[in-house]
């Protein structure tokens, strides 16, 4: 990744998710974002955000998966770079 973080200073979900008022309902800002850029997001997935950071709401960060399907690489518990180097020890 080669952009920053943007961090969401508003509202969240009890699981510290960014979040926000639409409509009448709350919905996930990573969602809303997702859609204004890409369009409707495919049935049986859901927006994850490469970097990680529950709060991040940086376009370039965003990318669809299916729900239970993280394999991406984790250090420190927080999601690593594409291309880390997976027998770095901090790596799980």
């Amino acid at each position: 990744m080669s952009t920053e973080c943007e961090i969401w200073t508003k509202g969240t979900t009890g699981g510290g998710f960014s979040a926000m008022k639409k409509g009448g309902r709350t919905v996930y800002v990573r969602r809303v974002l997702w859609e204004a850029r890409h369009g409707p997001i495919p049935e049986q997935m859901t927006v994850r955000s490469r970097c990680g950071n529950r709060l991040c709401v940086n376009p370039d960060h965003l990318y669809l998966d299916r729900p239970g399907c993280l394999d991406a690489p984790k250090i420190d518990g927080r999601f690593a770079k594409k291309d880390v180097d997976r027998t770095d020890p901090r790596a799980s």
